[in-house]
């Protein structure tokens, strides 16, 4: 009954680092066997085992900061389920050592059981969007916000492109569980031999929307925005999406409101002039328009366009974001070059 794919989160919700937070991948087989790996400041740390007849497995997996030595328990009671009483979920607990001369309190890992299948029942999608708010008027931390798209397979591994809201790549994947739990787990800023950053938390299905609170930590990283770094708590926006038939809206309105703020404007550029329709639909804008301001949003949900920087022209400032069509409303953000990458918010509201 424990045989199949594990996945589990290991961090400190009150400091999330680079060099404590991490992911686990578990294969357990019918024999009690099991093998995975711990992921760690962008480096894999393999390790192997198996279970005992107490239920009691070890594992050992060294990484450069940290030591998995842990006693697995497999836990699969039928108190808990999800969804139905017949179909335990699986659940095995470890705890992460880190190396002595850090001085850290062990940080517990739970590996969850991969589901069977996707969607669950007809309720849910297999493709959503969310939003990663920013904080506008901070300017040691992004306005913007992030995007991604998700998209989930039939057998429950789930995966989101986008890009945070400082113009970092966001592209994780990793199975849904059981309990309709997805750990979100991404190394970012890429500096061999470590990551200096990391967005990480746990979110749950289990309304038929993402939800949870992601923690995004940047380190110091001299080369990128943001350069003395920053730790926010993200809580995501979503909405489940579903591509339109040819020729048709993506969202349904036809004179938004378009704004764009922070970022490095002196002021907001607020157009209440924009009109979505046509076959096939785009936007236009009637009126006064003096940042040249374009956008575009395709079948897909991705809003990308442009604007005449006010305080640098001609230069061109991009546009990233994406819609939710539940509200029938898109956010995202765009970085100027003038302010070394500054993120600044969209919002394009019924």
């Amino acid at each position: 009954q424990a045989a199949g794919t594990y996945n589990g989160l290991f961090y400190f919700p009150s400091n999330v680092t680079v060099g404590t937070a991490g992911s686990g991948a578990m294969t357990v087989s019918k024999t009690g066997s099991f093998s995975g790996k711990l992921l760690i400041q962008g480096l894999s740390s393999p390790f192997s085992g198996s279970f005992d007849v107490t239920g009691q497995g070890h594992i050992n997996a060294r990484s450069k900061q940290s030591e998995v030595k842990a006693n697995l328990k497999k836990a699969y009671t039928s108190e808990r389920t999800f969804p139905q009483p017949t179909n335990p979920y699986n659940t095995d607990f470890g705890t992460i050592e880190f190396a002595s001369d850090l001085n850290l309190p062990d940080v517990d890992i739970v590996f969850r059981k991969k589901v069977a299948i996707w969607p669950p029942d007809s309720s849910y999608s297999s493709n959503y969007t969310m939003l990663l708010p920013g904080i506008p008027g901070h300017s040691d931390s992004p306005a913007g916000d992030g995007f991604a798209t998700i998209k989930i397979s039939s057998t429950g591994v789930a995966t989101a492109t986008g890009k945070y809201a400082d113009g970092t790549a966001l592209q994780m994947s990793a199975p849904i569980a059981n309990d309709l739990s997805w750990p979100f787990c991404q190394g970012i800023y890429l500096m061999k031999p470590t990551n200096a950053g990391i967005a990480i938390g746990p979110i749950s299905f289990s309304n038929n929307l993402p939800a949870g609170v992601l923690t995004w930590q940047h380190g110091f990283v001299p080369t990128v925005p943001y350069p003395a770094g920053f730790t926010t708590a993200v809580s995501i926006v979503s909405s489940p999406f579903a591509s339109p038939p040819l020729g048709q809206k993506v969202i349904d309105v036809s004179n938004p409101t378009l704004v764009l703020g922070h970022g490095g404007l002196s002021a907001p550029i607020a157009l209440n002039n924009v009109t979505y329709g046509g076959i096939p639909p785009k936007f236009t804008f009637s009126g006064a328009n003096p940042q040249n301001v374009k956008l575009m949003l395709s079948p897909t949900g991705l809003l990308t366009g442009s604007f005449i920087d006010p305080a640098a022209p001609p230069a061109l400032v991009q546009i990233f974001g994406t819609v939710l069509q539940n509200s029938n409303s898109a956010g995202g953000f765009f970085c100027a070059k003038r302010t070394n990458g500054l993120s600044g918010t969209v919002s394009l509201l019924k």
